[in-house]
């Protein structure tokens, strides 16, 4: 199926699942697959979106569809709650593939591949910069309080006039964010500034409890610098964070900033390639201080 230059906003609770991959139903009696309409394997297509192409609702989930073309954010969400979007194939947005602005509750972002998103607007802390693509762009202010898990997805061919991210997480305000990003597959980032693979920035007196665990990111090029992995605390905020089986290629560079307020980091730094570099105040705990499981 193939849908020109429409976009959709979600009610509350729906589930907007594409054909072409098997979805799950739960019932009083169980868990069941979904009984399908045809046999086929190629996703839906929504080409040529306006605006935000997909709008998130609170407990809504999105899986299954292929959204090509979009004028904006392929898939957005602003001030709602618990959300899964997993299973899509994103390209030629702009701005942002996936984008969540102050998500409350649990998050899902599992599976996903986006390529291809050109600089944009994004909502949030990055609002007063223009032009900055970013795969997945997380963002949570106020008294916001959320878990996200993002995960196995894969994201290629980014860019940015100013910036550019894999996959981003802020926090500011009050917020309190506990963030699982793991085994995501990041390459050919490029921006005018600096392209990031992974970055994720506490600011205010919030604060951001992140896993980062195997994630592999390469081929980051332009700019004034490239950074593979980022992770900075600034002003009063509380910055937790396991790092552990993470490989970042050229450029081979991991950062961790204390910029003010607490820092703290499980002593699993030695299984990253390269070794991170540490910057400012940073306390080393024992592993299992955050309670993650293996990433």
């Amino acid at each position: 199926s193939v849908f020109q230059g429409q976009g959709l906003a979600l009610k509350p609770n729906q589930r907007f699942l594409g054909e072409g991959i098997p979805h799950l139903f739960a019932s009083t009696q169980g868990t069941y697959l979904l009984p399908r309409a045809t046999a086929g394997t190629a996703l839906p297509l929504l080409t040529n979106g306006p605006g935000n192409a997909i709008r998130l609702a609170s407990g809504t989930e999105v899986s299954g569809l292929h959204l090509n073309g979009t004028a904006g954010n392929a898939i957005f969400g602003q001030n709602v709650a618990d959300v899964n979007v997993n299973r899509n194939r994103i390209s030629n947005a702009v701005g942002g593939g996936i984008v969540l602005d102050n998500v409350r509750g649990q998050s899902f972002l599992l599976g996903n591949t986006i390529q291809t998103v050109s600089g944009g607007t994004l909502p949030g802390p990055f609002a007063v910069i223009p032009n900055v693509g970013a795969g997945i762009y997380v963002s949570a202010s106020g008294s916001t309080r959320q878990v996200v898990n993002i995960r196995g997805n894969t994201i290629s061919d980014i860019s940015g006039g100013a910036r550019a991210f894999g996959v981003v997480i802020l926090t500011d305000g009050s917020a309190s964010v506990r963030a699982l990003v793991n085994r995501n597959q990041l390459s050919n980032l490029t921006a005018t500034d600096v392209p990031f693979g992974i970055a994720a920035q506490a600011l205010g007196t919030s604060s951001l409890i992140a896993q980062l665990g195997n994630n592999s990111v390469r081929n980051l090029t332009g700019g004034l610098d490239q950074i593979g992995i980022n992770v900075s605390s600034v002003g009063q905020s509380q910055v937790g964070l396991q790092l552990v089986g993470n490989v970042t290629q050229t450029p081979p560079r991991i950062d961790l900033i204390s910029a003010g307020g607490i820092f703290r980091v499980e002593n699993t730094l030695g299984t990253n390639t390269p070794a991170p570099s540490l910057n400012g105040p940073i306390v080393t705990v024992p592993v299992g201080t955050f309670g993650f499981g293996a990433p």
